[in-house]
C-alpha cells in the first residue's frame, strides 16, 4: 500500500539511534521488525520535504499496528513552532531533522535494548540484539521476533553471555525474572497515566543496570513520554557547546524529548 505523509522519513527514523531493528537491504528496501511482525517499505517518490512510501502490508495491518507504531496521527510541527526563535542551533536541527517521529515501541523490547546499549556503539548494539531474537525469539517470515518475557525467561546467563552482552547478560536475566514474577510490574507502570515522569524514572531505576540514561531512553522511546530527556556523550557535547553546560528541557515541558532526537541525529549524522 502507498503511504504519503508529510513530515515523515524513514532514514531520518532508522539513523536517530531509538530503534535497532530497522536496516536498509542491499537494493534500498527498509526491513523493519517490531514485536512479532515484519514490514517492508520502499520510498517511491521524493516531492519536496515529503516523501511516499510503499509499505508491504495492508491497510487493515496499517490502520491496527504501523500508523501507531509510527506516530503518524501526531504532527511534529506542533512541536518545532514552538522553539524559541533565538535558538539559532536548535531551529538548524530540527530542520535537517525534518521527518523524525518518536516511535511507540514494545515497552519490554525497548528496555532490554537500553539495558544492551550500555558502552556500546550502535552497529554493536544491533549485533547484541538480532542475536537475542534468533536465539530467543520465534520465526516471522525469515527473520526473528524480539522474544517475549516468557521466552527470554528460557535463556540462563551463558547462553546470554554468547549474545555478545557480557557483564549486561546478568542484568537481563535478573531484570526478566522481575517482570514475570510481578515484583516488577510493567504492565501497570505503562497503563498508568497519572505517574510523573520523574515517578516512572526512580521505578525504572529500581531495575538491575538501569541507570538515568537506561531509564530516560525506555521513557521516551517506550513509554512514549517525550518529555523524557536522555543525556549521553552526544547530548552532554551539544550542551557544553551551545547551552553552557546544560540544555533547559523545563523550556519545552511535555515535549523536550522529541527536541532531543533532533539534536542528536544532527550532531551525529550532518
Amino acid at each position: 500500500m502507498l503511504i504519503r505523509e508529510k513530515n515523515f522519513d524513514i532514514r531520518k527514523i532508522a539513523d536517530s539511534g531509538q530503534c535497532f531493528r530497522m536496516n536498509e537491504t542491499s537494493d534500498g528496501v527498509w526491513k523493519i521488525v517490531a514485536k512479532d511482525k515484519l514490514l517492508m517499505v520502499r520510498e517511491i517518490e521524493e516531492c519536496g520535504k515529503d516523501h511516499v512510501y510503499d509499505f508491504s502490508c495492508t491497510r487493515e495491518e496499517y490502520d491496527r499496528f504501523w500508523k501507531d507504531y509510527f506516530d503518524m496521527d501526531k504532527d511534529y510541527s506542533d512541536f518545532t513552532n514552538r522553539i524559541d526563535k533565538k535558538d539559532k542551533y536548535l531551529l538548524q536541527a530540527a530542520e535537517y531533522g525534518y521527518g523524525m517521529k518518536i516511535l511507540r515501541q514494545d515497552i519490554f523490547e525497548t528496555l532490554i535494548s537500553f539495558i544492551i546499549s550500555q558502552r556500546k556503539n550502535i552497529p554493536a548494539i544491533k549485533n547484541s540484539v538480532e542475536k537475542i531474537c534468533e536465539r530467543f525469539g520465534h520465526d516471522i517470515g525469515g527473520v526473528y521476533s524480539f522474544p517475549t518475557p516468557e521466552e527470554l525467561y528460557k535463556a540462563d546467563i551463558e547462553s546470554l553471555k554468547e549474545c555478545s552482552l557480557g557483564y549486561r547478560a546478568d542484568y537481563i536475566y535478573k531484570t526478566v525474572r522481575l517482570i514475570l514474577s510481578g515484583d516488577f510490574d510493567i504492565d501497570k507502570l505503562s497503563e498508568d497515566k497519572e505517574i510523573s515522569n520523574d515517578m516512572l524514572l526512580q521505578s525504572l531505576m529500581t531495575l538491575p543496570g538501569v541507570g538515568i540514561k537506561v531509564a530516560n531512553c525506555t521513557s521516551l522511546f517506550g513509554f512514549h513520554r517525550l518529555e523524557a530527556f536522555p543525556r549521553d556523550v552526544w547530548i552532554k557535547r551539544i550542551e557544553e557547546n551551545n547551552y553552557n553546560g546544560h540544555f533547559d528541557e523545563d523550556k519545552y515541558e511535555g515535549f523536550a524529548g522529541v527536541l532531543q532526537q533532533y539534536m542528536f541525529y544532527y550532531e551525529r549524522t550532518k
